[in-house]
């Protein structure tokens, strides 16, 4: 049975439509089947959902123990663009995926092929370091230093970030985008025990005025709860005590922390990431937003917490205790920055969006 894909697949979609049909689809799924996908009706995939899109095909590669069958037709507009990127490309690398390779060239005769690979930032693709947790602290460094001055290296060479063509303004905030995007790049390497995906675009319009600019992140690996775990566990960190005050708190603010565990889980990776010295990754983003125009978003399982310029300007270097109070406080109203999807979706997805005026000529 092959699950049709919607003519737009954005995160809506993803989380709506998709994940819960292809859960129903596939609920009795055996080691040694084949699953299978159409693209046949889809016309474009959104930016901020295409690591989540590979993330979907990669555990259900996982599920069945065999690639995905990805159903194809001409579509050239859309299947130039995916091959521009280097989607095909890594559905082929691993494994991932099985399609007809026919369907792939000839673009030329429908855009300006060339020009488009040019502009686009290639999918990034990093492969998990499953034992990093077992190693001494000597090689730790070395390995995440190493990983850390080849992943600055290749963001430097996109055009997300190169002097010429970035949308971030200012050399301080470049320096802490650039930073904080290569830390979570890396800390999904070696803590989510998953393939991981990140991908860049720019110039996404958003009104006459703007222009978005987006920064993604998505794997399908084991979540911060179970990750920060293990770094506790295994590395006997002082973390320990902290995290007992954390979710103490929480349950001060009535918080019921069984049933809100991936809500806690995401302002406790946000609290971590502010209680250690180095991994200054989630908590370097979110406070970027207080400096620039950008908006935040953080996924896990069913939940996503939204962290916005207009909500956080005041909040520089914050404390996350009380931006749990925050959110807490403000679930339940219009522009609500917690939400619940109605399925859950393995690992751990972050995406920032920066927003910027379009220059008229």
């Amino acid at each position: 049975m092959i699950d049709r894909l919607p003519q737009v697949i954005n995160k809506t979609a993803i989380y709506y439509k998709i994940l819960p049909e292809l859960t129903e689809c596939y609920k009795y799924l055996q080691k040694g089947q084949q699953t299978a996908v159409s693209l046949v009706e889809t016309e474009s995939i959104y930016s901020n959902a295409i690591p989540l899109f590979m993330t979907m095909l990669n555990l259900l590669k996982s599920k069945s123990g065999c690639p995905v069958y990805l159903e194809l037709a001409y579509n050239p507009k859309l299947l130039a663009f995916l091959d521009s990127i280097g989607f095909f490309s890594v559905l082929k690398r691993y494994n991932i995926a099985e399609y007809e390779e026919g369907y792939l060239g000839g673009f030329n005769n429908y855009c300006d092929y060339e020009r488009l690979q040019r502009n686009v930032t290639k999918i990034f693709v990093n492969e998990p370091y499953i034992y990093f947790e077992e190693w001494g602290e000597a090689k730790k460094k070395r390995t995440r230093d190493t990983l850390s001055g080849n992943v600055k290296s290749m963001l430097r060479n996109t055009p997300f970030f190169r002097s010429e063509t970035t949308p971030i303004r200012g050399d301080q905030l470049w320096e802490n985008t650039l930073t904080a995007a290569t830390e979570l790049i890396v800390n999904a390497q070696i803590h989510s025990h998953s393939l991981s995906y990140a991908y860049m675009q720019m110039g996404i319009p958003l009104s006459p005025e703007l222009n978005g600019y987006i920064l993604t992140i998505a794997d399908a690996g084991r979540g911060f709860y179970e990750s920060i775990g293990e770094r506790i566990k295994k590395g006997g960190s002082s973390f320990r005590r902290q995290r007992e005050e954390f979710y103490i708190y929480a349950e001060c603010l009535g918080i019921n922390v069984k049933k809100e565990i991936n809500f806690l889980s995401i302002m406790e990776a946000l609290y971590y990431s502010q209680m250690q010295a180095r991994d200054m990754d989630l908590y370097r983003l979110k406070n970027l937003l207080a400096v620039s125009k950008a908006t935040l978003r953080i996924h896990q399982k069913n939940t996503e917490v939204v962290f916005t310029y207009a909500a956080c300007q005041k909040c520089e270097n914050r404390d996350i205790l009380n931006c749990v109070q925050c959110v807490w406080a403000r679930r339940n109203t219009k522009n609500s920055p917690l939400k619940k999807y109605p399925i859950s979706m393995a690992g751990v997805h972050v995406e920032v969006e920066f927003v910027q005026e379009k220059k008229h000529v």
